[in-house]
């Protein structure tokens, strides 16, 4: 993610510019949750702090609350069945491959002709903070006789 920041100084100074960045995330006293999960997700769905575990399932789908927030579930429904796909199409000599996106996102596809090992594929993609969910479209006209792809989701550093 890139920013552009302009500053002008006027007056002969001394001037001091201090700048700052953070992750995105809300959590802030006496709130303060250390998990990288923002607070106000949290909030949204429950109501007790002590309820906010990231290795916690407590609708017993499988998923864990961090996992359910990186991917855009709802912590407290057994939702499995709208954990995002990736789909694959057929497009000319190649394919299509689609995913679900949601903001503040990073996805990374990774490609494997025998799921041992792993390697990227392309850079990765970049949901802005403020992104609606989306859906997407990666080209890919694979090499070899197979080929297995996954996508990597993680949040923007």
């Amino acid at each position: 993610q890139t920013h552009q920041v302009e500053v002008e100084l006027t007056g002969s100074g001394p001037h001091l510019l201090t700048l700052g960045f953070d992750q995105g995330v809300d959590d802030q006293a006496p709130n303060l949750i250390t998990d990288g999960i923002p607070n106000s997700w949290w909030d949204d769905y429950f109501t007790n702090t002590a309820d906010y575990v990231g290795s916690a399932d407590p609708d017993g789908d499988g998923m864990t609350n961090s996992v359910e927030w990186l991917v855009g579930l709802n912590p407290i429904v057994a939702d499995i069945r709208s954990y995002p796909k990736l789909t694959i199409t057929k497009s000319g000599s190649g394919f299509t491959l689609s995913i679900p996106t949601i903001a503040n996102r990073r996805y990374q596809l990774q490609v494997s002709n025998d799921m041992s090992s792993w390697t990227n594929s392309g850079q990765p993609t970049d949901t802005a903070a403020d992104a609606q969910p989306a859906l997407l479209e990666i080209a890919e006209v694979p090499s070899g006789s197979k080929r297995f792809y996954r996508m990597v989701i993680s949040t923007v550093p």
